[in-house]
């Protein structure tokens, strides 16, 4: 096989390291555009500063993106912390017509004192006016409100998200 460049021809040995060397370029760049998303959104958290409210057991707070709830509690193990990890949100927006009504998955890290709890997944469906709740460690978190609602197909920043929580002990 041979080609022409000009008035420069490439063939034999001399073809293949051409073709090895455009192959690998097209792997660096493809590799270069999966993970520069991603290196960008993580410099980006971490750019983030992290704030801590300070909020009552049996009482609403809101959290946003970069904020910490401390909620003092009369365990000997510690205040308990609620941070926002992450936020999945596919409802449908107000005004659309959807074969789905979608739904918005809010991750919140709970600990008690140094001792991690765990991680849960509050879910809320649009229809469902219902707060998503779950039990950790002795505690009952719920999501109350998720906000702002989407009102077309853009993609809202998760600095302008609020989620409405409360923590509570379980009723008997």
């Amino acid at each position: 096989v041979r080609l022409t460049f000009g008035h420069v021809r490439v063939g034999g040995k001399y073809m293949w390291k051409l073709v090895r060397s455009v192959a690998a370029l097209f792997l660096v760049l493809a590799i270069a555009s999966c993970s520069g998303p991603i290196a960008i959104s993580n410099a980006q958290n971490s750019l983030t500063q992290q704030r801590s409210i300070a909020v009552e057991l049996d009482r609403q707070f809101k959290l946003r993106q970069g904020e910490i709830a401390t909620i003092a509690t009369d365990s000997s193990a510690g205040s308990l912390t609620v941070e926002w990890i992450d936020i999945r949100d596919s409802r449908c927006p107000s005004g659309s017509q959807c074969a789905w009504e979608g739904q918005v998955a809010v991750s919140v890290r709970v600990m008690q004192g140094d001792r991690e709890l765990g991680t849960v997944e509050l879910i809320k469906s649009s229809r469902d006016r219902e707060a998503a709740k779950t039990a950790i460690g002795g505690y009952e978190i719920e999501a109350i409100e998720v906000k702002p609602y989407p009102k077309t197909a853009r993609r809202i920043p998760l600095s302008d998200y609020r989620v409405t929580l409360i923590v509570r002990l379980p009723a008997d």
